[in-house]
């Protein structure tokens, strides 16, 4: 689409990974420090929703994010205002931080009478579960927004142990989590013993003899 996300390829918790913006033109993107990562930008009202994953255990964190953003006047497509449009420069973090002030996700009049699309749990569960399996992961952070207009669910945004914040009796979850694996793990290896033992018995069956070596033992 024409509005875009520019994100840095950095990744990880230094500060230049964080620094982004909302191009609409091809004088934004002259602006943008490149190598950069572009997304689609779908508006979302504002919602951004943190799916943090503990393996099995996942959690849901509603959190502000930037506002809607329209080419025109009332939301009417222009592409002359497109070509005019400003680009949009932000920080992921304080603009989606639990109790943000940010004037860039203060949603428009118009905007506040339109209802958002509910975000339907069975969603996030395919999401996470999918995700899982793609990655091999067990701790992982998820972003996801729903189209304002469509419905659709759109990720944004996937971090490999992420902050957790919020995230209620987390040391409790990660430990079920280790235990968890630990038994995995001495599950594995027990049957991976058990296997060798039979392959053992298997190779002095009845059904399989040894060959007489010819000395007399007695």
């Amino acid at each position: 689409t024409l509005s875009s996300v520019c994100k840095p390829v950095t990744a990880g918790g230094g500060v230049e990974a964080h620094e982004m913006a909302v191009v609409f033109n091809e004088k934004g993107i002259s602006e943008c420090t490149l190598p950069c990562v572009a997304q689609s930008f779908i508006n979302h009202g504002a919602v951004l929703y943190k799916l943090f994953v503990l393996g099995p255990v996942w959690f849901v964190i509603v959190r502000p994010s930037l506002k809607n953003f329209y080419a025109g006047v009332d939301g009417c497509f222009d592409i002359n205002k497109l070509a005019e449009q400003e680009t949009v420069h932000f920080n992921s973090n304080n603009v989606s931080k639990a109790d943000s002030q940010s004037p860039l996700t203060q949603l428009d009049p118009s905007d506040m009478k339109e209802d958002l699309p509910k975000a339907d749990p069975a969603v996030f569960n395919r999401i996470v579960v999918d995700l899982r399996n793609a990655l091999n992961m067990d701790l992982l952070g998820i972003d996801v927004v729903i189209d304002s207009s469509t419905g659709k669910y759109g990720i944004i945004d996937v971090n490999a142990f992420p902050s957790y914040d919020s995230v209620p009796n987390l040391m409790e979850h990660l430990v079920d989590l280790l235990v968890m694996r630990m038994n995995d793990s001495a599950l594995a290896n027990t049957t991976r013993i058990v296997e060798s033992k039979s392959n053992s018995i298997n190779m002095t069956s009845p059904d399989h003899p040894q060959e007489d070596s010819g000395v007399d033992t007695g």
